[in-house]
């Protein structure tokens, strides 16, 4: 087995249990070997990078549906203007403590009450934190292997097929 990622390993046992009919495509394929043997630094390349990241069977799924889901903390307008609001709560408070309106303890109250409020929020990002981590490490290793596909220039009928459809958003990776 010499694929590189999960969705790699799939489509090769995909290949191996539905194996190509047509002569022409069985042709495209071998082709697109012959091509790729002599290349021993580009095929090295690839597989490093795409085993930096030992991805999972359901990471193809995952990205797509977190793509599609909408960011909970950026969508509610109220987590967003949160910070805003407690600094200004607290700026008030010392303000109105300072001239001698209230006692000092109640901006400290208020302030302890926030910061144990923002251990409940912390707890959340994290756990954002954590799952974004994951898929950025996906993302990033698929744009590296990208990359080593845009560098190619192929000659074979199928990985000219492979690399236009990399390139089919007119974007670098």
């Amino acid at each position: 087995n010499r694929t590189s990622t999960q969705s790699g390993k799939i489509r090769l046992a995909d290949w191996f249990n539905i194996p190509l009919k047509r002569k022409e495509d069985i042709e495209k394929r071998q082709n697109a070997v012959r091509e790729l043997t002599p290349l021993l630094t580009l095929r090295q390349d690839f597989r490093i990078v795409g085993l930096l990241y030992k991805g999972e069977a359901t990471d193809e799924k995952e990205i797509a549906d977190w793509a599609k889901s909408s960011a909970f903390f950026r969508k509610k307008t109220v987590y967003r203007i949160l910070p805003i609001l407690i600094a200004t709560i607290d700026a008030l408070l010392i303000i109105v403590a300072s001239a001698g309106i209230i006692s000092f303890n109640i901006p400290g109250v208020v302030f302890v009450a926030f910061a144990l409020s923002s251990i409940i929020f912390s707890k959340r990002i994290t756990k954002l934190q954590v799952l974004y981590g994951k898929k950025l490490q996906i993302l990033t290793t698929y744009a590296r292997l990208i990359r080593i596909i845009e560098g190619m220039k192929p000659q074979s009928e199928l990985l000219k097929q492979v690399k236009a459809l990399v390139e089919d958003e007119k974007q670098s990776a």
